[in-house]
């Protein structure tokens, strides 16, 4: 009977797990939405053969944070941090060196087209305050 209970367990706390890491990441996915509204061509390049780092992405349990993430110079689309403060891109699989990393928040503020730097500049301080609390 303890050998049912155990399994009972397990299942019941694999469920809370899957639940907790699923959960969309609401700072991304406004993040995400504010690039759309902004430049709706890049928002749809930026995932583009990058499903795996989307994933991580649009769900809390990824980590990651996509205006802190650094963008790959040759593809230009969201990478992962590697050891060191280098990049690694896992579209083009290219490594970008450490002094050569641009945040997607930087990239934003220098490259978008027709984009409002003011509005890009308020939307990124308010980012930054939800994400310190």
């Amino acid at each position: 009977m303890s050998k049912d209970k155990d399994i009972e367990y397990r299942k019941r706390r694999d469920s809370i797990t899957k639940s907790q890491i699923l959960k969309p990441d609401t700072a991304n996915m406004k993040a995400l939405n504010m690039i759309k509204d902004v430049d709706p061509k890049y928002a749809k390049h930026m995932f583009i053969k990058n499903r795996l780092v989307e994933q991580f992405m649009l769900h809390e349990g990824g980590g990651l944070e996509l205006l802190g993430q650094p963008i790959c110079p040759h593809c230009e689309i969201p990478c992962l941090w590697d050891i060191g403060g280098k990049g690694y891109c896992m579209s083009c699989n290219n490594s970008i060196p450490a002094n050569k990393i641009t945040t997607v928040a930087e990239y934003l503020l220098s490259e978008l087209k027709g984009a409002d730097a003011d509005i890009l500049n308020e939307y990124l301080k308010g980012a930054e305050k939800s994400e310190s609390y």
